[in-house]
Formats: C-alpha cells, structure tokens, sequence
C-alpha cells in the first residue's frame, strides 16, 4: 500500500509539473511572435486585408512580413474600362521588415512612422493611427474577405466580384 501511495505522490507532482510549465510558458510567451490579421488602409491600395508574420530574430528584434489582399478593378490589357465594374481579389503589397522592441512597441520604421503597439488590455497590436490587428487563428480570414466584399459593395453596387483565376 505505501508503495502505490508513494507511486500516486510521483504521478500527482509529475502532472502538476507538466501542467504547471505549460502554464507558466503561456504567461511568459513572446506576445509579439505568430500570425496576425485584421483590415486596414494601405497606401495605394485602399482598405486591405492585411496578414502579418512575426518571427524572432536576436535579442529583441524581430522579422515582420506583411501581405495586404483586397479587390482591385479588373482591367485587361488594351481595352477601355467597362461600364459595368468587375473587382477581383488578389495579393497586393508584400513587405518585410526588422523590428525592435522597445517596451511594448515593435518599432518597424522609424522614417515612416511604422509601428505595432500590443495593447495588453485586448492582446491586439496597434498601428499608429490606431487600426489594429488580431491573432490570427485560421478563422478570421474568410469572415474579414467577406466584410470587405460587403464594403465594396456599398461603394460599388452595381459591381461583380471574383477570385482570381489559378494559372
């Protein structure tokens, strides 16, 4: 009997020991690191859905790449714009940088005033102008095209909209 006991002590700080570093590395875990999304307003793109990679790099610098997507106007080659207006998705910019962290700032480009500020009340990072992104846990992207379908829309209600053709 005390050997089972002893045995059932050994188990029971083994799973707490397991549980309790599982927690203890949630609590610890590098807020800025995994994939984020979220709409935003992109210069020379209008309002874009925009995907954000962050990766450690060295001691507080990170590497950051951005792919904004949005609808653009399909024009083809050669021919006048058509009267009835057709948008197709499509990948848009595409860019990386190196960050530094400096508090709770990821400090992108200090010329362009690029930033992402996390907000540990929400868990979102911010931009400057204060649009911001989420965790992006594979669902948002499917829910977030369509919101942006539906402002299209809005603006353009005798538009059609399409997904660009694989080729």
């Amino acid at each position: 009997m005390k050997k089972i006991m002893n045995w059932l002590v050994v188990c029971l700080l083994l799973v707490m020991g397991v549980t309790g570093c599982g927690f203890f590395k949630t609590v610890v875990e590098d807020p800025f690191i995994g994939n984020w999304i979220g709409l935003v307003k992109v210069p020379g793109m209008g309002k874009a859905l925009l995907r954000v990679n962050i990766e450690p790099a060295d001691n507080e610098r990170y590497r950051v790449h951005a792919t904004a997507e949005n609808f653009q106007l399909k024009k083809e080659k050669g021919k006048p714009v058509p009267k009835e207006k057709v948008f197709v998705w499509q990948r848009g910019a595409e860019m990386s940088f190196t960050g530094q962290l400096e508090n709770d700032t990821l400090q992108l480009n200090r010329m362009m005033q690029l930033s992402l500020i996390l907000s540990k009340a929400t868990g979102r990072l911010h931009f400057p102008d204060g649009t911001e992104i989420s965790r992006d846990t594979g669902k948002e992207y499917p829910v977030m095209k369509e919101e942006l379908r539906k402002l299209m829309q809005e603006k353009y209600p005798d538009a059609s909209f399409e997904e660009q053709k694989k080729e």
